[in-house]
């Protein structure tokens, strides 16, 4: 039986889009995923700023930075990955980011009410993923890194508050088709 390519930016996408969390301001958030260089995706988030139809819709971003090392020739595997870095970003609630770092982590914070519950999503729906090996979403082994309140970069005017995965290990399935 012939296998299909696995490709690491497919699958990421495919997990993104599969999250459902629960907008506070009402029905589910839809995200943005960008992976790319980080200048790549800064660009792309400043293309958005002046687009009618994308401005609204940049935040929840998931940003995959690459370049990404794919480990190969491992049998029955598709490949072995540590992705350096995602970021899952939000716009803090403040306009320029001087909103106290324990409003961020209370009951109605950006972290408790967005961030948190799409880093938690975004595990759980990596494990359902075919393509990804193991099932268990709290046995993925990286680092996480909060950062609240701060500019994107001085190319933008966006103040976001952040979780960044860092060196998540994946091992990646090939899908028998018939």
């Amino acid at each position: 039986m012939p296998t299909s390519d696995v490709v690491l930016v497919d699958v990421i996408q495919s997990v993104i889009g599969a999250m459902i969390v629960a907008n506070p301001a009402g029905g589910n958030f839809t995200m943005n995923y960008e992976p790319g260089r980080s200048f790549d995706i800064i660009k792309s988030l400043g293309a958005d700023d002046n687009s009618i139809t994308y401005k609204g819709v940049k935040y929840p971003l998931f940003a995959m930075l690459m370049p990404i090392r794919e480990k190969k020739g491992e049998f029955g595997f598709a490949g072995r990955v540590v992705i350096p870095r995602i970021v899952i970003a939000t716009l803090t609630k403040t306009v320029t980011g001087e909103e106290p770092i324990l409003n961020k982590y209370d009951s109605a914070g950006t972290f408790k009410t967005i961030l948190y519950p799409l880093y938690n999503e975004f595990l759980k729906r990596l494990a359902a993923s075919p393509n990804v090996s193991g099932s268990d979403p709290n046995a993925f082994i990286h680092e996480k890194m909060d950062n609240p309140g701060q500019q994107v970069e001085q190319s933008t005017t966006d103040y976001i508050d952040s979780i960044e995965i860092l060196n998540l290990e994946l091992i990646l399935l090939n899908i028998k088709t018939c």
